[in-house]
């Protein structure tokens, strides 16, 4: 079943939903905690989720239901994706990956999201090394893909291959290869190895380093 964004979760009631779960991925938070923290607008976010069964409330304790433990886990994976996506990719500054971060996580769609992932590789952990939930398309991945992936630098020689991702190490070289045509899904033919890695990409001759060479994972196909 592909996850998807709960649409009627308000982004004020994501917010709690993250912070709850935000440094170790817990199920649970002192309820002063959040009054310390959202102040006077506290009780009635509280309230709303109660209303929505995404939390329960034990004395100072609160707690995520399951649904409100599977609505948090999607917001930490949007925004720990968009913040590898905005680090390596982008090479946007720390000082505001954060903040547009938790911009991008309110607005990612399940399909963009499960995009992003692929692209970059099916990435475990953040810039931050925080865990970095698993999706749908990481579980297809495992148990379908990943067993016929290999590295480019082991795909043999005069055989057609699909583009399946590039990996992070590689972000300096990502705009240029995206340039040359080199993503996901695009078929390419390894013509030779040595002295530099020689690719057919429709009717086009490209050479790469071995460098970059060992950061693309392509998957065989079927002559």
């Amino acid at each position: 079943m592909k996850i998807k964004k709960d649409q009627s979760v308000p982004r004020n009631i994501e917010e709690i939903l993250e912070f709850i779960v935000k440094d170790e991925l817990t199920n649970h938070c002192l309820l002063e905690k959040i009054i310390d923290y959202y102040g006077d607008k506290a009780r009635s976010l509280l309230d709303k989720m109660l209303s929505r069964e995404l939390i329960t409330i034990d004395e100072n304790i609160l707690t995520l239901t399951d649904a409100g433990k599977k609505n948090a886990t999607i917001i930490i994976r949007r925004h720990r994706l968009a913040e590898c996506l905005l680090k390596d990719v982008f090479e946007i500054k720390e000082t505001i990956m954060e903040s547009s971060a938790c911009e991008f996580e309110h607005i990612l769609m399940p399909e963009v999201v499960e995009s992003i992932c692929t692209f970059l590789g099916h990435p475990n952990k953040c810039p931050h090394g925080k865990y970095i939930p698993p999706g749908n398309c990481c579980k297809q991945f495992k148990l379908v893909i990943q067993p016929l992936v290999k590295p480019l630098k082991e795909l043999e020689t005069a055989v057609d291959a699909a583009v399946v991702f590039i990996t992070s190490e590689a972000k300096h070289s990502l705009a240029r290869l995206g340039s040359l045509g080199i993503l996901p899904g695009q078929t390419i033919r390894l013509i030779q190895k040595s002295p530099s890695f020689i690719l057919k990409l429709d009717n086009t001759m490209l050479a790469l380093d071995d460098s970059i060479a060992a950061q693309i994972y392509v998957k065989p196909l079927p002559e």
